[in-house]
């Protein structure tokens, strides 16, 4: 089985990799998700996050918003 292309570049490989995924919110705070399963472009090193580890960063998203009520996005 081949690995996925990548969409970014459309030249590399995606490789899966485990590791911390780091975001900026929009109220200028960094997320962090640690352990999460990432794909990384072998040629441009792009990031991409499957569909699981898309729902980890959502839920993550949700609850800082919620601890976070009195914040505005």
């Amino acid at each position: 089985m081949s690995k996925p292309v990548c969409y970014d570049c459309r030249e590399g490989t995606l490789s899966e990799v485990v590791d911390d995924y780091k975001t900026r919110l929009s109220d200028g705070h960094t997320l962090i998700v640690p352990n999460i399963r990432l794909g990384q472009c072998s040629k441009c090193d792009t990031i991409e996050l499957p569909p699981d580890s898309w729902q980890k960063v959502e839920d993550a998203t949700l609850a800082h918003k919620t601890k976070n009520k009195n914040i505005r996005y």
